[in-house]
């Protein structure tokens, strides 16, 4: 039977999972995954690999805000030609991982290999998954129409390794996004700022260039303590081996450990009405809207909250000059956000996204800043952080 064969060789067991990250990130991802009682290591591949069962995978996926994906290794193999290829995946029992009619995707990598077609690897590697789902897949009666599934090939060297994405859309997409501003930031790279920075959620936070806000709604999630999981579906939903009711616990056991935080802690701002607009759109519909304070206000008269009267973080991803008006103009701004921040905001911290080398010297620091090269859009961006003096 089946659901007997579920049960025990894929619920029962523990499993290899991949958490692909964005370069540099793989050494904080890990303090993620590890902070969910898990035994995590850092790949040096762009990503974090941890021992655990679906149990563990669901944690992950709910909790972690810094991985792009949660990717399950089902099997691994050699293959140096088609029909080796072909009856190693058709021998590999698909009805335990994906569900009958299930829409599958696949995403293929091959170095090193005497297969390095990539279409024909994904050809093959289809047409043999489905002759074994079609032979041994069962379907269930009144069971909702699967979610579509995607495969994950590699080959290195000749040595194939399948892997499924728990996942479905990149787990940046929290479940609540739906408008982009200027130049929007992913809310993974958002979340990691704020990681670097140090932001638990206790101090307030100011988004002054919040465009599409994804510094402000990671900030009130931390500050609430929701995971930034909460609000979204997953592809193992679909899968035979989901329990549905081990979800609901993991959920009900995230949901006691929520705050309820009556005052602003967050507070967003951009000079663009639009942007501020749909931003609050967002923050009401998922009632984020208490925590972030959104104002329609420019950068050069930002003056701190007289809701607050301890120092907390200012974020900051500034115009680059490169899609949106030109470098001299961004470097301008840059310099009035800059003085104005010296001027206003002594005492505070700063973790700004520098894209310019010859822009660091005008950041209000009189002590080495921190810094951390992150990737984004394409971009190697320096991040520094440090503590707002008046240079001057």
């Amino acid at each position: 039977m089946l659901e007997k064969r579920v049960k025990r060789q894929v619920i029962a067991r523990e499993h290899t999972f991949f958490i692909p990250t964005s370069l540099g990130l793989e050494k904080i991802c890990a303090k993620q995954v590890r902070s969910l009682g898990l035994e995590a290591s850092a790949s040096g591949e762009g990503g974090v690999t941890f021992q655990g069962k679906l149990t563990d995978m669901y944690k992950a996926c709910l909790h972690l805000s810094l991985a792009n994906r949660v990717l399950m290794r089902i099997h691994e193999f050699k293959a140096a030609h088609f029909a080796a290829l072909e009856n190693a995946v058709e021998g590999i029992p698909w009805e335990l991982y994906l569900p009958l009619s299930c829409p599958i995707n696949f995403r293929v990598t091959a170095r090193k290999s005497k297969l390095y077609h990539s279409q024909a690897i994904a050809e093959r590697v289809e047409k043999a998954i489905l002759q074994h789902l079609e032979k041994y897949g069962e379907r269930v009666e009144g069971a909702e129409e699967p979610a579509p599934q995607e495969i994950f090939v590699r080959a290195v060297s000749d040595r194939f390794t399948l892997s499924i994405d728990a996942c479905g859309e990149l787990l940046h997409k929290r479940g609540f996004k739906e408008s982009e501003g200027r130049a929007p930031i992913r809310e993974t790279l958002a979340a990691a700022i704020l990681e670097f920075a140090g932001y638990d959620g206790t101090l307030p936070l100011m988004d002054p260039m919040c465009g599409s806000g994804a510094f402000s709604t990671e900030a009130a999630l931390i500050a609430a303590n929701i995971p930034p999981g909460w609000n979204r579906d997953f592809a193992f939903f679909s899968w035979p081996a989901f329990k549905k009711q081990q979800w609901l616990y993991l959920r009900s056991q995230a949901e006691k450990q929520f705050k309820n935080i009556t005052q602003p802690l967050v507070f967003a701002s951009d000079i663009d009405q639009n942007a501020c607009s749909l931003l609050l759109e967002t923050l009401e519909s998922q009632g984020l809207d208490r925590i972030v304070k959104v104002s329609n206000e420019d950068i050069l008269r930002l003056t701190p909250p007289k809701q607050v009267s301890n120092p907390g973080l200012i974020v900051v991803n500034p115009p680059y000059g490169l899609r949106l008006g030109t470098v001299p103009q961004a470097r301008e701004l840059f310099a009035s956000l800059c003085n104005r921040l010296a001027d206003q905001f002594q005492g505070w911290t700063l973790a700004a996204l520098v894209p310019h080398k010859d822009w660091t010297p005008l950041l209000p620091f009189s002590a080495q800043p921190f810094q951390k090269i992150l990737h984004h859009g394409g971009l190697k961006i320096p991040l520094l952080i440090g503590k707002i003096t008046n240079k001057k």
